[in-house]
């Protein structure tokens, strides 16, 4: 009679770190964007602008546009925790810091149109927006931060 070998199914390592450092995302992302809430109702668009302006970038090495748009859909999946709907603003300068964090050189950008008359902010990187679902390029830029 020969013995059933067992056989154990290798937990995957990097699996469980992607996990656990979205999980860790999410929640900072979620404290970020509490921050800027609080920080608009606060200090308005000038205390905004303020925190965004002073907000470091990590020295974490040199992340692609790849890990951009990856940042992007882990915030996207966080916002489904916050309390409320963010406005483009607060969406963005909280991504903005996110990004930062990681090291990634994000930039928020605050534009408006005349006919019709519209306003908006999205984060770009290295020039190109992260996460538009509309062309920004009708937009004059009034700020970059």
């Amino acid at each position: 009679m020969q013995a059933q070998r067992v056989t154990e199914r290798p937990t995957n390592v990097s699996t469980a770190v992607r996990a656990s450092s979205e999980s860790i995302g999410r929640i900072l992302a979620l404290g970020l964007l509490i921050t800027v809430d609080m920080t608009m109702k606060l200090r308005r668009f000038k205390g905004v602008q303020r925190l965004i302006a002073r907000w470091p970038t990590r020295q974490r090495g040199k992340l692609s546009e790849l890990d951009a748009d990856s940042m992007n859909d882990l915030f996207d999946r966080a916002i489904t925790w916050y309390v409320k709907r963010p406005t483009c603003l607060h969406r963005s300068a909280a991504l903005v810091a996110l990004m930062r964090i990681y090291g990634i050189p994000a930039r928020l950008v605050v534009g408006a149109r005349r006919i019709p008359f519209d306003a908006h902010a999205w984060v770009e990187v290295g020039g190109r927006p992260i996460g538009e679902k509309k062309p920004v390029i009708h937009y004059n830029v009034l700020e970059r931060c």
